[in-house]
């Protein structure tokens, strides 16, 4: 995970590390970027991922190599999957 401190209270992230917390273990799923300037999402599933997958989304976000990006209209400019793990309001 990249950050810069900006002031005392916002810490600005370039990625975030993702992980999927399956019963009392938990395994790397990607990292996930906020483009500002475009107001949306990048995901890249880790590799290791990749050579196991699950199905966690299969319709929007399907388990494949490479960087898939958020429809910007939808969810805030997040993939679902990442908007419905935030709290509600």
């Amino acid at each position: 995970m990249t950050a810069k401190r900006r002031n005392k209270s916002f810490l600005q992230i370039g990625a975030l590390g993702v992980e999927i917390a399956i019963g009392d273990r938990s395994r790397p799923l990607g990292r996930l970027a906020w483009r500002k300037d475009e107001r949306r999402a990048y995901f890249e599933f880790d590799r290791g991922f990749l050579g196991a997958p699950l199905p966690i989304s299969p319709f929007r976000l399907p388990a494949k190599a490479g960087v898939t990006s958020a429809r910007a209209q939808t969810f805030e400019g997040l993939h679902g999957l990442f908007n419905d793990s935030l709290p509600d309001g």
